[in-house]
């Protein structure tokens, strides 16, 4: 059977310190049937230089620019461009495991349709490395829909999405700034798109200061994923659930020492 081609689309916008890593993870991928459409959204750095470099010593790097016109429109513009069955997005401060591609595709060919598969995720801090173990067994799989009316337990650099449905959806919304990925999610939710978490982390998510989320914007960002919870219950009807968004929202106050502490803990389950 001829293996299944992904898009693998990355957004960055003066990433050239996280960058060459996020894309190195790619080219590392076990499972070899992808391509990698970079889309620089106005970077004033090296990251277009270094998407370029890249791209003239690997032919399935394409790279495209897009003027500084927004992450759900730079996310777009690389998912119009894709040729590939599936869909995968990698941020450009995160990395993925050397076996992830390679999983999921065999979770797409072997399960009942669905739309969208995460992974559960390393969190990494500022440079660190991920110390990435190598998987022989059999992953578990565990439905995640009704989850994410309460928190968005989907690493948005874990996806793996049919890229068909993608298009049913929409795509991302370009109206909003914030949380597109988790917009996106409950939007399938509510058209009843199956989503499902591949239970190995297979993917390390980087927080550092220069996210919008870690520095002075926070308090909107946070107050802005309580509103759009509020949003999608109530177009659900989860009316019982109203109150979950305003303990999410204390959380995402606390400092990122005790984050980090949570987080681990429940290791984005």
């Amino acid at each position: 059977m001829k293996e299944s081609l992904v898009s693998i689309i990355c957004t960055v916008k003066n990433g050239e310190g996280t960058l060459p890593a996020a894309i190195d993870s790619v080219i590392s991928q076990t499972y070899q049937q992808w391509e990698l459409i970079v889309v620089d959204d106005g970077s004033t750095d090296a990251s277009l230089f270094l998407a370029h470099k890249y791209a003239e010593k690997e032919p399935r790097i394409k790279v495209y620019k897009a003027e500084n016109r927004g992450r759900a429109k730079a996310l777009n513009e690389g998912v119009r461009h894709s040729q590939g069955q599936y869909i995968a997005i990698l941020d450009a401060d995160d990395l993925f495991h050397p076996q992830k591609l390679q999983y999921q595709v065999e979770v797409f060919l072997k399960e009942e349709p669905f739309f969208l598969l995460a992974t559960e995720g390393l969190i990494i801090f500022e440079d660190e490395k991920p110390s990435w173990e190598t998987y022989k067994q059999k992953a578990s799989i565990r439905v995640i829909d009704e989850k994410l009316n309460l928190r968005n337990t989907v690493i948005h650099s874990s996806v793996l999405m049919e890229r068909r449905a993608l298009f049913e959806l929409g795509l991302y919304n370009v109206n909003r700034n914030k949380q597109i990925d988790y917009e996106l999610w409950l939007r399938a939710l509510t058209k009843n798109y199956g989503m499902r978490k591949l239970l190995l982390p297979l993917t390390a998510k980087r927080i550092h200061k220069k996210q919008s989320f870690e520095n002075k914007k926070r308090l909107r960002y946070v107050w802005s994923s309580a509103r759009l919870q509020w949003k999608f219950l109530l177009k659900n009807r989860k009316f019982l659930w109203l109150p979950i968004p305003f303990f999410t929202f204390l959380y995402g106050l606390l400092p990122q020492s005790l984050r980090k502490r949570v987080t681990n803990l429940s290791c984005w389950k």
